[in-house]
């Protein structure tokens, strides 16, 4: 709700909205699958199976993945920005299919979100006083959410997020990076599969590093001879005592001065095999090398809106800066808002501003305190 506030659509005509985000395309796939399911579940009085659904969709597709791959987008983006857009047209997708999935089963929550929806997304004006005066799920009125042809190449993609992950906890216990903004990923592909599915969702370098919620992604092939290179390095690190074998036995891992470097076998990869919930590929074909992921610290300066670390040229951050007054003056107008016993003024609260906000508290020490003095004092 709060992402939505400035939304400038009708609920209606976020339905009808064709991202080209390949995130927020799959997501809407995911959510029409999803809505699909729900409408069957409840004809047949299966409410035990809403829940799971519910359950499943919040976890696993909306808070691992897609809220934190689009904070940067929220949260930095300039307002009207094109990005920003898209995922607000998403989430308010989102948001309409779980409003209406909830009422049955939570009926004073689903009242509470009705009443608290920002006034442009209602479809009719003035709008329904109850959430049970709404149409019902409306992914049948939008064919163009399903694209099953995504699903594939984002198994593979999801799969090399999951390494990339675990590649990104490796550089955490050697030192090199604190959290997953502090490092730059390079990603060498010999996996064809996986290769073709980069292609065909069109996941430019930028968009990946979201995905993998990194300042850094650089994305390339092998050059020759690479292949025969690397699996002798790797063999010989096994021999020394340099690596570790990963749980899953899909990848080897060793240490190579100031970089964590983590090879995927190709059954993580493997074409036209099904993938389980976990993310991982039941198929049982040879392991050869599929990926090759390289983490270092980002090198560059630490971008104070996005927290992305940037160097000039290629990668500069084209977000403006934020000087420390205006963060001083964002706070005390937030808290200020944020105490207004009006519900309504609340509205008026911009997330860009809470970001920064969160941002200068994290700073502690005499500021942060000066910070929390002030903004008590002006709200008593």
């Amino acid at each position: 709700l709060g992402n939505l506030v400035d939304v400038p659509v009708s609920e209606a005509e976020a339905f009808a909205h064709r991202p080209t985000n390949p995130l927020d395309r799959y997501m809407l796939h995911l959510l029409y699958q999803w809505c699909t399911q729900v409408d069957e579940a409840y004809a047949s009085f299966n409410f035990h199976k809403v829940v799971n659904l519910l359950n499943t969709m919040t976890f696993t597709h909306l808070s691992s993945l897609y809220f934190e791959a689009t904070k940067d987008r929220l949260y930095a983006d300039t307002p009207d920005g094109v990005s920003r857009r898209s995922a607000q047209m998403t989430m308010s997708a989102i948001l309409g299919c779980f409003r209406r999935a909830i009422a049955p089963l939570l009926p004073h929550l689903a009242e509470e979100v009705h009443e608290f929806l920002p006034s442009k997304l209602h479809n009719t004006q003035p709008p329904p006083p109850s959430a049970f005066q709404i149409d019902w799920l409306p992914h049948t009125e939008h064919p163009h959410w399903n694209q099953p042809e995504l699903v594939n190449p984002w198994n593979r993609v999801l799969i090399l997020r999951r390494e990339a992950q675990r590649a990104l906890e490796l550089a955490r216990e050697h030192k090199l990076i604190g959290a997953s903004l502090d490092a730059h990923i390079e990603l060498v592909v010999y996996d064809e599969s996986l290769w073709s599915a980069l292609v065909e969702l069109t996941l430019n370098s930028a968009e990946l590093a979201d995905v993998l919620v990194t300042s850094r992604v650089t994305l390339r092939r092998p050059i020759p001879d690479e292949t025969t290179h690397l699996s002798q390095s790797s063999a010989h690190s096994l021999q020394s005592g340099e690596a570790t074998v990963s749980e899953s036995g899909e990848a080897t891992v060793s240490e190579s001065g100031d970089k964590v470097h983590l090879s995927v076998s190709s059954t993580a990869f493997s074409a036209g095999d099904e993938v389980s919930s976990s993310g991982r590929s039941t198929s049982s074909t040879p392991k050869s090398l599929a990926l090759e992921i390289v983490v270092q610290a980002a090198d560059g300066q630490k971008c104070p809106r996005c927290w992305k670390y940037t160097t000039a040229g290629e990668y500069a951050c084209p977000r403006p800066s934020v000087c420390p007054q205006r963060l001083y003056t964002d706070f005390r107008v937030c808290v200020i808002l944020i105490h207004l016993p009006n519900r309504h003024d609340r509205t008026r609260l911009d997330e860009c501003q809470c970001q920064r906000y969160a941002h200068s508290l994290s700073r502690g020490g005499e500021e942060g305190r000066a910070f929390e003095t002030v903004g008590h004092s002006e709200t008593m």
